[in-house]
């Protein structure tokens, strides 16, 4: 009787799920066709999903909550995957050329004003319990060319990882190539831009950004 009511309680979550999202959010389900791939219990509120391109691919993981989330893929061969349990709130995802990618880990938060973005080819790779706050910017290239005096480009895009359990401050600006190491914080403001970190559990603060504290962690209580 216990599996029964297991069972029946998953087909009502899901059946309430798709009442919610097909009401909050009916024409980017309708418009996602074979682009979008979606868990049990996910909610959808306002989430807009464009595709220009072949190929691409949207994957959202269980009990996942989106509200105001637009995903804007431009080119070929692009994936965006939501880990389980991760909130999003007012992000945009982008994505522009060929086979790039976006990962955000399991149990991720982003509570604002956020737009991640990978162009050429690149990845952005968000590890699990991270929390950012809002008004914040990652992209791993410029969108336009800098180059020098014989006409040769100078500003490749670059990959950015970020690995499991960092929390991002407001204002923050992340440029291509970052790697920030698990259990570390970014302060607000702080705009990061050194190839040279990737240590676990400091402190990043200022413009550009400087290792301010070191051997550090969070937690998401107040205590």
């Amino acid at each position: 009787m216990l599996k029964s009511f297991i069972k029946n309680s998953s087909v009502l979550s899901r059946i309430s799920c798709w009442c919610y999202n097909f009401l909050f959010s009916p024409k980017s389900i309708m418009k996602c066709g074979k682009v979008l791939k979606i868990g049990n219990t996910v909610l959808m509120r306002g989430v807009t999903v464009v595709s220009r391109g072949v190929d691409n691919e949207i994957v959202l993981g269980n009990n996942v909550r989106l509200n105001k989330v637009k995903f804007i893929i431009t080119g070929n061969h692009n994936r965006i995957v939501i880990g389980d349990r991760v909130a999003l709130n007012e992000v945009v995802l982008h994505t522009e050329d060929e086979n790039n990618s976006i990962h955000i880990g399991a149990g991720t938060t982003v509570h604002g004003s956020t737009e991640i973005s990978a162009i050429e080819g690149t990845k952005v790779c968000i590890g699990e319990d991270c929390m950012f706050s809002s008004n914040i910017y990652i992209a791993t290239g410029d969108g336009h060319s800098i180059v020098n005096s014989d006409g040769v480009r100078t500003n490749t895009s670059k990959d950015i990882l970020i690995d499991d359990h960092v929390w991002i401050g407001t204002r923050t600006v992340i440029g291509k190539g970052v790697h920030i190491g698990a259990d570390s914080i970014v302060g607000a403001g702080a705009v990061v831009v050194s190839k040279e970190y990737g240590g676990t559990g400091l402190v990043y603060a200022g413009n550009p950004a400087k290792i301010v504290k070191e051997s550090v962690s969070w937690r998401r209580e107040r205590i």
